[in-house]
């Protein structure tokens, strides 16, 4: 099965980059549509202990959190101009515990999806929940990328799912090691160094 769908999440923590650059790399090796998903977690509990949440602080919360996403999907369509890549962004919300639903939802149409590590220093969502997500509930393959490692960013890719792949220069890539990009996917003659 060749790629030619990727879906990678993106917010507004700093490893967005790092996921937003796997994403494009691949889709610019491969000529494959990227799909950037921002997703939104709606206020924990509207009602708790008798007291209701206004609709007024919960239009306002969903305004703000919709303003982040426009901003950072903005500057995914940026990079992804630059490098001449299809993008489409997507934004979606639920409540916390719907988040990792709605990301499978959306990742069962891709080929492959990009998520990063868990960092629970960070904020936003659980991260946890989407990197299970994105291996048990997608049934794609999936690539968690490391933030704190540039020169070194894959961390795992499904084995499982893996078979499925019709990829070798994703294989050479990922043999590249953790001095080399990962990405490069044999699209030039020599690998390129971070």
């Amino acid at each position: 099965m060749p790629i030619k769908d990727l879906l990678v999440h993106v917010d507004q923590s700093p490893a967005t980059a790092i996921r937003l650059d796997a994403a494009l790399e691949l889709g610019e090796c491969f000529g494959a549509h990227v799909t950037a998903l921002h997703l939104i977690a709606e206020p924990f509990m509207r009602t708790m202990a008798g007291y209701h949440l206004p609709a007024d602080i919960l239009k306002e919360h969903l305004r703000q959190a919709e303003a982040e996403a426009e901003q950072v999907s903005a500057q995914a369509r940026e990079a992804a101009q630059h490098r001449g890549i299809s993008l489409e962004t997507r934004v979606e919300s639920g409540s916390l515990d719907r988040l990792p639903a709605l990301l499978a939802r959306n990742a069962r149409n891709a080929d492959l999806v990009i998520v990063g590590e868990p960092n629970a220093d960070a904020g936003g969502a659980d991260e946890t929940l989407l990197v299970e997500a994105a291996f048990m509930d997608t049934g794609r393959p999936a690539l968690v990328t490391i933030a704190h490692l540039r020169s070194g960013m894959i961390a795992t890719l499904s084995r499982a799912k893996w078979k499925r792949l019709d990829t070798r220069r994703l294989r050479a890539a990922l043999a590249c090691g953790p001095t080399r990009t990962a990405w490069n996917c044999s699209c030039s003659s020599r690998p390129r160094a971070w």
